[in-house]
């Protein structure tokens, strides 16, 4: 019996094996083509970080031109002062370079799919790529390319995150801020990097103290309640 279905198995191995071949010739087109979608995504994602970083730092030389025109005015006349106004303006920059952190979570969102999907790819043919007799394969190279998304995306928080923290200075710390910083250190924990978990925890509960109750939180608090479940 033993015998028998040994010999099936080894007459089945050739058709298996073409039919694995165009499974993976067919996996191999559907990547290529993701990945070319993203790589567009990712263009226009630099761009507009590029511009919201230009805008914010014009906002801050409007507010900083103001300042400088009414510094040396005494007290009444800075009041009186048409610049006056624009000193109080400071948030505008707060609010832009959010912006900018806002299309580097999302450059981090789209290498993370990256990282998972060649992750998970590399896993796949490290199990199958030899028995199946795919010799184009190469699980090393998709483990190496996994780990250089992880890294970019990684490097994108961290960039979001710095500037979130200015932005949370001249915004009069405003609490969609502290939301961003809640998601910055969720997708650092989902890029593999311990000990963020908890942050975002604290980060999505502060967002929305006093909140809760709000429409707009309703997002938050799924966030909360799966990340105390996980």
């Amino acid at each position: 019996m033993f015998e028998q279905q040994r010999s099936k198995a080894q007459q089945a191995l050739p058709t298996l094996a073409k039919t694995a071949r165009d499974l993976y010739d067919e996996l191999s087109r559907l990547d290529a083509e993701a990945f070319s979608f993203e790589d567009d995504a990712l263009s226009a994602l630099k761009k507009s970080a590029s511009s919201a970083r230009q805008a914010a730092t014009n906002a801050q030389n409007w507010v900083s031109q103001a300042r400088a025109q009414i510094q040396s005015l005494a007290p009444e006349a800075k009041n009186l002062s048409p610049f006056h106004t624009r000193t109080q303006d400071g948030w505008m920059a707060g609010h832009i370079a959010s912006q900018e952190a806002d299309a580097l979570l999302e450059q981090a969102r789209i290498y993370l799919r990256r990282y998972r999907t060649q992750q998970l790819d590399a896993a796949i043919l490290a199990e199958l790529a030899k028995p199946l007799n795919l010799r184009e394969a190469d699980p090393q190279a998709l483990q190496e390319a996994a780990l250089q998304a992880q890294t970019a995306g990684v490097d994108a928080v961290r960039t979001a995150m710095m500037r979130l923290q200015k932005a949370h200075r001249e915004a009069n710390r405003h609490w969609t801020i502290v939301a961003q910083q809640a998601s910055a250190n969720e997708l650092l924990t989902l890029l593999g990097q311990p000990g963020y978990d908890k942050d975002a925890l604290t980060a999505y509960r502060n967002a929305i103290k006093g909140r809760e109750s709000e429409s707009f939180s309703q997002p938050f608090l799924a966030r909360i309640h799966q990340l105390e479940n996980n």
